[in-house]
């Protein structure tokens, strides 16, 4: 073989491993290649709320912190103890917030001045009462106005059942999000598998309730004359929200 035939022979060999090099490596990237279908589905329960979380505040008003403190604190008590005769425990009880400010004025001698005066203060105590049966809420407030609440905000409802509503929503999440990918894969040309890949999207537990202390209020603590609003739950929504992964064939 001469040297022209030698090159020759060589130029064909290094084609070919070439050509061979190529099509291994498109080998490879198809068998790399994902093939699933991902979606995403959310679906929701509504449930009744059966528990209830207020607020109820102490306002006092005297000439000097010292009185208003005091007056403050002895109506403050008479609440907290008129909750514990409704049933309610202590741990059901907390002190949200107290404050003790001056109030002001312009003085009453006569001044052309400007300037204003301390004429008294204002003391405020707020207790977050937990626990609450719904139909309980409405006597509960009542009894605290007639110990000398003179402030009630913020009723937050709760539900009991809210993990089994959840695990609806959930269940029925998971039926969507395999219509969605059943609807994906037929509209493409192919077969939908198994479930590669599931994982849960965000849970807003704000309705959740978690205690298990049992609280009452009896008819009989409260003056039976004075009206009780009825207070009105309503409905909560529980959302649930998946992400699952699809193998396709």
């Amino acid at each position: 073989m001469n040297a022209k035939q030698l090159w020759s022979v060589l130029a064909v060999a290094t084609c070919a491993a070439l050509l061979a090099g190529a099509l291994a490596g498109c080998s490879g990237a198809s068998a790399s290649t994902d093939s699933d279908i991902t979606v995403t589905a959310t679906s929701d329960a509504k449930i009744v709320p059966d528990k209830a979380r207020i607020n109820v505040s102490v306002v006092s008003e005297e000439k000097t912190a010292e009185a208003c403190q005091k007056e403050n604190a002895t109506r403050v008590n008479a609440v907290i103890e008129k909750l514990g005769g409704l049933g309610v425990a202590d741990t059901s009880i907390q002190t949200a917030n107290t404050y003790l400010f001056p109030r002001y004025g312009q003085p009453k001698d006569g001044s052309e001045d400007d300037e204003y005066v301390i004429t008294g203060y204002e003391m405020t105590t707020t207790l977050r009462v937990e626990d609450l049966d719904i139909d309980n809420v409405g006597t509960v407030i009542q009894a605290c106005v007639a110990e000398g609440a003179n402030q009630a905000d913020g009723i937050e409802f709760y539900a009991s059942t809210y993990d089994e509503a959840y695990q609806q929503a959930l269940e029925a999440a998971l039926g969507t999000a395999r219509n969605k990918a059943e609807g994906i894969a037929n509209a493409s040309g192919v077969n939908l598998g198994s479930i590669v890949r599931v994982s849960e999207g965000y849970q807003d537990t704000s309705a959740r309730y978690i205690s298990n202390l049992d609280v009452y209020a009896s008819e009989d603590a409260v003056d039976s004359g004075a009206a009780t609003a009825k207070t009105m739950p309503g409905q909560t929504t529980i959302t649930a929200e998946v992400t699952v992964t699809y193998a396709i064939r």
